[in-house]
């Protein structure tokens, strides 16, 4: 079971909401229209709100700080990847989910500790994935879902091994983040353990990697 935050009640917030209370997640759902709040179905396990999703005393009265995800899903990229930015940064969420209508910045969201969808490529099902927690995260997409950047934590089959053994399954490390430090490999770069590598991995082939790291 989960705490989730999901700000923004449109159609994805209100199917994420009916999806993850499902599985008894404890939800609070903010939005600042109250007659759309009013609308939405009762479960036992779903808090509303009424208010702004990036206003500090509103989140505070959602108990952010013992959130286990936030999710932003308002109409507004500038709304959503701030609402992200702050959950992140300052309340220190493990998941931070936000949607983005222009892709365009979702690899610095992604240094940021922000995953990105966008809702051309990713349905309901995606972000509850991506909710859950494994050592391969798929963090955004480039064109239309052809090609994935994922968050892979470093297993112990990787460690001290050479970058290119990495890139020679057929995928690409764009970056390294080691001890909160982001850089770009060079060749021949050891790899070590607590790293988190961001790779770029054709769709069709994840779950062949999966395979060979054993995940």
């Amino acid at each position: 079971m989960m705490k989730i935050i999901i700000i923004g009640c449109g159609r994805m917030g209100t199917e994420l909401i009916h999806t993850l209370s499902q599985d008894n997640n404890d939800i609070v759902a903010i939005d600042t229209n109250t007659d759309v709040l009013n609308r939405l179905p009762k479960y036992n396990n779903v808090t509303y709100m009424s208010g702004v999703g990036f206003d500090k005393e509103v989140l505070e009265n959602a108990d952010i700080s013992h959130a286990d995800a936030v999710v932003s899903c308002t109409d507004s990229d500038e709304t959503n990847a701030l609402i992200g930015r702050i959950a992140r940064n300052l309340y220190s969420v493990p998941k931070v989910i936000a949607r983005q209508y222009n892709t365009k910045n979702a690899a610095i969201y992604a240094m940021l500790g922000v995953q990105t969808i966008s809702t051309t490529e990713w349905g309901t099902r995606r972000v509850v994935k991506l909710l859950t927690k494994t050592d391969m995260d798929s963090i955004a997409t480039i064109g239309n879902s052809d090609v994935e950047i994922i968050k892979l934590a470093v297993t112990p089959l990787l460690v001290g091994k050479n970058i290119e053994t990495v890139n020679n399954l057929g995928v690409q490390v764009v970056s390294v983040l080691r001890n909160n430090n982001a850089f770009i490999p060079e060749r021949g770069a050891v790899l070590e353990a607590n790293d988190e590598l961001y790779i770029a991995v054709q769709n069709n082939d994840l779950d062949t990697l999966k395979s060979v790291l054993g995940l």
